[in-house]
């Protein structure tokens, strides 16, 4: 495959590579120190450490924002959050960044384009096994990808890696949720819908895996789902108003993905009743942002419809038998 092997070099936890990164850490930690968990333990993706975390494992640690916890930082987070709102994201093409980075240090912006084009190079690389027949590598590159993007959605000691700390104190004010649409997250959201694809793929076959990245990749996008406003706080209680109509429309657009995705995984699943409702879903986001209705959405509609259909009929013969069984057995017991 094509820069597979570029991909596949980097690390498969950011804690092997971060935190003694000096662009993406200030100051980095020293070369060669021994691993331990006291210093080991300050990124929660650490898998080396425990082989038996699965990719929903890692990304249920997403919910990891308890409602009582404050990161002790002295910022006022409305502030904060109307500044993260109006900013803007710098995000720079790979040849661009490569050359920038040469001989600096650290800088903010940088520490995030450098994570935001680590991730879109796992994804593209997860694209490029898919259309090569290849769903458990696809699976392997998109998971790698959800662990980079998660360390900006996770809340944990950040230790120096200090592009992090504002970030994470903005999202655990707002339930766990990131409040700002930005490039990252729209990357994390097609990541999980790309995941949840190839686990209902032959060779991976797991409905379970796949339900849980489209609800995952759905949870993400309510804070962008009313027209105009972007809720946020606790619970998402508040309205953040005059966001642009291009979020909404973009985050509709993945919010039909997401249920079409959910549906495809309930299918499989033969819940066919839960499927109708998110293909119907499904339609609805796209109706609300003018959009088309896909064909595959239609067709999968209209065959969750039909065996929806042939189960119940199946069913109604079942008992239909059953009682009639039964009501021999009155008979006889008549005639005795």
């Amino acid at each position: 495959l094509s820069y597979g092997a570029m991909v596949d070099l980097i690390p498969d936890d950011p804690s092997c590579w971060i935190p003694f990164d000096r662009q993406m850490t200030n100051p980095p930690e020293a070369g060669g120190v021994p691993f331990n968990v006291e210093n080991y333990e300050r990124f929660f993706l650490e898998s080396v450490v425990d082989d038996s975390i699965t990719p929903v494992a890692r990304a249920n640690q997403m919910n990891a924002f308890e409602e009582g916890s404050e990161p002790s930082l002295e910022v006022t987070v409305d502030r904060i959050d109307a500044n993260c709102a109006s900013q803007k994201h710098s995000i720079q093409s790979k040849k661009i960044l490569a050359e920038s980075s040469e001989g600096q240090s650290y800088s903010h912006t940088q520490a995030w384009d450098i994570l935001y084009q680590t991730v879109t190079l796992l994804k593209e690389a997860g694209n490029e096994a898919l259309k090569s027949s290849q769903p458990t590598l696809a699976a392997q590159r998109y998971d790698k990808a959800v662990n980079y993007c998660s360390i900006a959605y996770l809340n944990f000691p950040v230790g120096n890696s200090l592009f992090l700390a504002e970030h994470q104190y903005v999202i655990s004010k707002n339930s766990g949720f990131e409040c700002r649409w930005n490039p990252l997250l729209k990357q994390l959201i097609m990541i999980r819908l790309n995941l949840s694809m190839c686990f209902l793929k032959e060779e991976l076959k797991d409905t379970k895996e796949a339900l849980s990245q489209a609800n995952l990749a759905l949870r993400a996008l309510r804070p962008f789902t009313e027209k105009g406003v972007v809720l946020t706080g606790k619970k998402l209680s508040k309205k953040r108003k005059d966001e642009p109509h291009e979020t909404f429309k973009e985050a509709k657009t993945l919010q039909a993905k997401a249920y079409f995705r959910l549906g495809s995984a309930q299918l499989a699943a033969t819940d066919f009743e839960e499927a109708v409702n998110s293909f119907d879903k499904s339609a609805k986001c796209s109706k609300e942002v003018d959009l088309q209705v896909e064909d595959a959405v239609v067709r999968k509609l209209n065959e969750a419809k039909r065996r929806r259909k042939e189960k119940k009929e199946k069913e109604r013969k079942k008992f239909k038998f059953m009682f009639s069984s039964q009501g021999d057995d009155d008979d006889g017991d008549l005639r005795l």
